[in-house]
């Protein structure tokens, strides 16, 4: 906290980041977090999440004598005035923001992010649900993914669509593309497409193929 009450913003000072194709001006959401209450000083930088992707990450120092928002607080509180895609995909909650000698965020000093937690939402209410949820925990590494949280708010990217749709290839036998992740990218809603999904055709063997090869079979029967 600067004199006279100004609260300090202590964001990237270098510019624009890069996030899933999309530059994004951390500022504006250190900005949005320093006004939600209970937060003295925010810091918003891209890093690698535990599954190689970058992400934003927004460190988030308290109120002095008040405990951190939670983690759903502080993504609502983003979410009410920020599109999604600069909604930080990690909060970490930390004593105070790491400086250097001549009082600028020392980015170094600042704690990798390990498995994240997403918000925890309502829990899946059916078997889908849950292998939704699974599937998604397994790929973005993080866990608590509750039916009603979105595959790309909690980090996911096209190349991560990617791993979701081999996972569930290999996990569950289901044929799913990634144009169906980023149309239903919320848990319940693809779900759904996975009930609804055919099965997985053997590698290598193309549509025209496999219906070749059905009618043949019906040929010879």
């Amino acid at each position: 906290m600067a004199r006279y009450g100004q609260l300090d913003c202590l964001g990237r000072a270098d510019g624009q980041v890069k996030i899933r194709g999309v530059r994004i001006e951390p500022d504006e959401i250190v900005s949005v977090l320093s006004g939600c209450p209970g937060v003295a000083q925010v810091a918003v930088v891209a890093k690698a999440s535990p599954s190689g992707e970058k992400q934003l990450v927004a460190y988030v120092v308290p109120s002095s004598g008040e405990r951190c928002p939670d983690t759903s607080v502080l993504r609502g509180h983003a979410a009410a005035a920020l599109p999604e895609y600069m909604v930080p995909s990690a909060f970490v909650a930390l004593d105070a923001l790491p400086l250097t000698g001549n009082g600028k965020l020392d980015h170094r000093a600042l704690p990798e992010v390990r498995a994240a937690v997403a918000p925890g939402g309502a829990p899946p209410r059916d078997e889908w649900e849950r292998k939704a949820c699974l599937l998604i925990e397994h790929v973005l590494d993080v866990t608590s993914v509750g039916r009603e949280d979105n595959f790309f708010s909690l980090g996911g990217s096209s190349m991560t669509a990617a791993k979701l749709v081999n996972r569930a290839r290999s996990s569950l036998g289901l044929e799913l593309t990634i144009r169906t992740v980023f149309e239903a990218p919320v848990v319940a809603d693809l779900a759904r497409r996975l009930a609804d999904a055919a099965p997985a055709r053997p590698l290598g063997i193309s549509l025209r193929d496999l219906a070749s090869r059905r009618r043949s079979m019906t040929t010879d029967g």
